[in-house]
């Protein structure tokens, strides 16, 4: 478009030389004939400046359609509602079948009373606010599905921070098979405690965080910051979450004071 419109800037003005003079001025008494406006050598094309304009305004609105285009793409990327969640992990599910891919090895590790009694803890907590209640005895449905009338109204009545049945899958890269980087994480906090993660490398605490923070998308399960689902209202957790990363940050742009905050 720009392309176009920078020739038919050129073609809208134009001056005419020639050997002999005689022809030129024949031929721009032709082009007055036409409807063009001429003054000794020079002519100007109507038409052309017609088109010209055209052009201009076909510009506009195609950079319009572009931008309105790319923020809700970003939109519907960034900030996911519950439906494209759903396809997601429906697609994912169905290339899961299609391709083979190898168990991880996992270790036969005895589980803690305290993890026993904290997943029952979660599954009560949750039961109230999914689609289907599950029961806590099984453990067979590892996509619960978060039912948003009721939670709407008793946000109050859930702790400020709840992991349900999390689960993050890296997918195969380079020949390697899927990591498993969190595998069904049942955590919540109460008001008015401090939690701290403690747990070897690979274990999941930074992929569980990460998901809280709106950083990665989790692969399946819920993550509740204040009773909004971390995966399709993001814009209302950030306003109640603030993350600090492992490393030391400085924003250079940041005061003292923003960095508190």
């Amino acid at each position: 478009g720009l392309f176009q419109t920078l020739a038919l800037t050129l073609q809208s003005d134009i001056v005419f030389y020639s050997e002999p003079k005689d022809y030129v001025e024949q031929f721009i008494a032709a082009l007055v004939k036409g409807g063009a406006s001429c003054t000794e050598t020079r002519c100007k094309f109507d038409y052309a400046r017609q088109l010209y304009g055209k052009n201009i305004g076909f510009i506009i609105v195609g950079a319009i359609l572009l931008v309105v285009l790319g923020v809700m793409m970003a939109t519907l990327l960034l900030y996911p509602s519950s439906w494209m969640v759903r396809a997601r992990r429906t697609v994912g599910a169905l290339s899961k079948c299609c391709a083979k891919t190898r168990r991880d090895s996992t270790e036969d590790i005895e589980e803690m009373k305290e993890v026993d009694a904290e997943r029952r803890a979660v599954h009560d907590i949750m039961r109230p606010f999914l689609l289907i209640p599950e029961d806590v005895e099984a453990d067979n449905d590892p996509t619960p599905t978060l039912a948003f009338a009721p939670r709407t109204g008793d946000r109050d009545e859930l702790p400020p921070v709840v992991m349900h049945k999390l689960r993050k899958v890296f997918p195969p890269l380079g020949g390697a098979p899927a990591k498993v980087a969190l595998k069904s994480l049942d955590l919540h906090v109460p008001n008015g405690q401090v939690l701290g993660l403690l747990g070897k490398n690979g274990a999941g605490k930074t992929t569980a965080l990460k998901i809280l923070a709106g950083m990665h998308d989790a692969s399946s399960g819920i993550g509740l910051i204040s009773g909004y689902d971390v995966q399709t209202e993001r814009k209302l957790v950030y306003e109640r979450l603030g993350n600090c990363p492992q490393f030391d940050c400085v924003w250079r742009d940041q005061s003292v004071q923003r960095h508190l905050e």
